[in-house]
């Protein structure tokens, strides 16, 4: 079951009335709104992933403690990628995403499983239609399993399904067991179950993207997990970043996987559109700033990773 109440009809898209953005920000400089880059152009959309590190409803509780200045930053963070569709692990519900005061032109979506980290789907509304929000229950569900959100995308003439996920962590091999079949029943509701939840376009072009939890090498050889999404056809776009997305494994463990259908709009004539990963642990103003929680870099242990598709019109 979603976080969020009955759907309202906002802007011309489907929304739910909790899952509509707070009050937005106006963006300046500092930390209150680094000047952005011209948002892309109607012929593409941007997909983005980004594991928070936690985002509590209580910023002052559990481990990764932030203040104001600090949720500022996440926010600017997202603000300068200019997300058309984002996907965020590690999530306390409303109360911890209510913390980054998204710009308006934001809506979303928060799962409720995985306990107190959730998943959320946030998409620009101003440019996107997100339908048909649901949790997958997959087979093998636990208690802290972190689910899988899935809805539907419509931009110009593009459709596809975004499949937001949040895998087992450790190396360890009962995490890595778990992680393995988590990837295996979804690749098997891609296959089985989506073609009869949305027939047509949206069952063949289908973006998979969060904290995989694991690397192109296996943080466990003995029990990879990306085998399934290779054998079934995806195209890891994340293949073509330059670095890791957590640095402080130095490994690459957030992906954005491409269906082959819809992985057209990513590559043109064998060359690949590229991923980028932000490294913002390194890249002022998020590196530096003062008045944080601890006073230094308190973003995320994550880097977000972002990919443009071509929207055919």
């Amino acid at each position: 079951m979603l976080g969020f109440r009955p759907a309202l009809l906002v802007l011309g898209v489907t929304v739910a009335s909790g899952c509509t953005s707070p009050k937005g920000r106006e963006t300046s400089d500092g930390y209150a709104g680094t000047p952005l880059e011209t948002d892309p152009p109607i012929e593409t959309i941007r997909l983005a992933t980004f594991n928070i590190e936690w985002l509590t409803a209580d910023p002052l509780e559990g481990n990764m403690r932030r203040n104001d200045v600090d949720h500022a930053m996440v926010t600017d963070l997202i603000e300068h990628i200019s997300p058309d569709v984002l996907v965020l692990q590690e999530i306390e519900g409303e109360d911890g995403l209510a913390h980054l005061e998204l710009p308006d032109h934001y809506a979303w979506a928060i799962s409720t499983s995985g306990w107190s980290q959730n998943i959320a789907l946030v998409w620009r509304q101003d440019r996107v239609s997100m339908t048909g929000l649901d949790e997958l229950n997959l087979p093998s569900t636990s208690g802290a399993s972190k689910e899988p959100m899935t809805g539907k995308v419509t931009i110009g003439a593009l459709t596809f399904l975004v499949v937001g996920i949040h895998h087992a962590a450790s190396d360890d091999n009962a995490s890595s067991r778990e992680r393995a079949v988590q990837a295996r029943e979804l690749v098997e509701w891609v296959d089985d179950t989506l073609p009869d939840v949305h027939a047509g376009v949206a069952s063949d072009n289908v973006v998979v993207m969060g904290d995989f939890n694991d690397t192109f090498e296996g943080i466990n050889p003995t029990i990879p997990s990306l085998d399934p999404f290779f054998s079934a056809g995806f195209v890891f776009a994340s293949e073509a970043a330059e670095t890791y997305s957590l640095p402080s494994y130095r490994s690459l463990i957030d992906h954005i996987a491409l269906s082959p259908s819809l992985a057209e709009h990513w590559s043109a004539d064998g060359e690949s559109g590229g991923c980028t990963v932000e490294t913002h642990d390194i890249t002022p103003p998020w590196s530096d700033y003062t008045d944080g929680f601890r006073d230094r870099q308190n973003i995320s242990d994550h880097r977000p990773v972002w990919i443009d598709l071509t929207v055919p019109r």
